[in-house]
């Protein structure tokens, strides 16, 4: 059980290191504590997102940089990061 889980995690992080990617955000970790608060806050999101599919998805359709706030948790912490 542990291990499907920490496997489950692994890949909802990965897309998120895709997603950063995909919009050319590169996580400002040490500006501040409450930055790198909201970023701990994202992760701990996307290891438990259940729009993984939809994520899986939109990656893998184009690499267009529209259409991801419908769906993932983080878009407005991606957005101020851009």
């Amino acid at each position: 059980m542990f291990e499907a889980t920490t496997a489950r995690a692994d890949q909802q992080l990965q897309l998120m290191r895709r997603m950063l990617q995909r919009l050319q955000v590169t996580p400002r970790l040490d500006d501040n504590a409450t930055n790198a608060r909201r970023w701990a806050e994202a992760l701990r999101r996307c290891a438990g997102c259940s729009a993984a599919a939809e994520c899986e998805s939109w990656l893998a359709a184009s690499d267009e940089t529209a259409g991801y706030r419908s769906f993932c948790p983080n878009a407005a912490l991606f957005d101020s990061q851009r």
